[in-house]
């Protein structure tokens, strides 16, 4: 069985793995418990010839146990002389790298390393996409990024990019996102209005949902904001509904908005949070303060 000191490096790395994509441990853990689940009931029997090498205690291997396991398939491949913790820092770096053009996601990454999947059209690993566009950089050091990339990432002007470098010389922007810092605290604010109100809350970035608690968690958590909630942040003023029907996500339009209270940072627009309805009801006078309160907290908190 697996020592203390690796599954303890294996959560120290699910720590780090949160802090560096900018959302919380537990979506972290939740998804590596998804992936792993999935895989492990999945009938393809070279999946199941992998699982056989690996140890765990319960039914199913736990998130430490996993990355345990799959730390040390990779150590096996590239050098017997690394640790675990340096093993499973190469794998973070390199998946990482392969992935800060798209939308990042820990569950089909590691879905990909473990089962070897090639079918990128069925949900597998996401990669880099070469668009065929070359940009010079002018003498201020300036490159323009084409509008049609910018359209479709919903790149808008005055929007924050984050920068980073790879040692095979990739110079790689990421859209950042800076109420994405505040995870842990959206997640707890999220439970903490489902607790006092018992409806659906949640909290999104300007292009994603970053937190939910309460119900569709799987329909909407990481999922795109619809073009209409993406206008009510952008009248920088509370949003009751009022029979129309304003989807939170193109996902799955059965969700839709209650009550939504932008997140003003300096005037700016972060994000907003929001309680959410299936059947189309509105929001309650207490659901209304609930989400201002949790905007205004969410504001102040990116200020300081």
């Amino acid at each position: 069985m697996y020592t203390e000191e690796e599954l303890g490096r294996a959560k120290r790395s699910i720590t780090i793995m949160a802090k560096r994509n900018h959302v919380s441990e537990a979506q972290i853990r939740a998804e590596l418990q998804e992936a792993s689940h999935a895989s492990f009931r999945c009938n393809d029997s070279h999946v199941q010839a992998q699982w056989v090498e690996c140890e765990f205690v319960g039914s199913e291997p736990t998130p430490e146990e996993f990355i345990t396991w799959l730390a040390k398939k990779v150590n096996a491949r590239i050098d017997h002389s690394m640790t675990i913790w340096k093993t499973l820092s190469f794998f973070s770096a390199r998946l990482q790298a392969a992935m800060r053009c798209a939308v990042f996601c820990i569950t089909k990454s590691l879905l990909q390393i473990l089962s070897e999947t090639t079918d990128r059209n069925a949900g597998g690993f996401l990669y880099m996409k070469a668009t065929g566009i070359v940009r010079r950089i002018d003498d201020l050091g300036r490159v323009v990024i084409p509008k049609e990339i910018r359209r479709t990432m919903r790149i808008r002007e005055g929007d924050p990019l984050e920068i980073f470098t790879d040692k095979d010389g990739e110079l790689i922007f990421k859209k950042y996102s800076p109420i994405g810092e505040l995870t842990d605290f959206a997640v707890q604010i999220c439970d903490s209005l489902r607790r006092a109100s018992e409806g659906i809350a949640a909290v999104c970035d300007r292009d994603t949902v970053i937190a939910i608690s309460g119900g569709g968690k799987r329909e909407l958590l990481d999922k795109s904001i619809s073009p209409e909630l993406a206008e009510i942040m952008e009248g920088r003023s509370l949003f009751r509904s009022s029979g129309k029907r304003v989807p939170v996500s193109p996902a799955d339009e059965s969700y839709c908005v209650s009550v939504a209270a932008p997140i003003l940072t300096e005037g700016d627009v972060m994000g907003c949070v929001l309680f959410v309805s299936t059947t189309g009801a509105q929001a309650t006078e207490v659901e209304t303060k609930l989400a201002q309160t949790a905007a205004l907290f969410l504001g102040r908190q990116m200020e300081s």
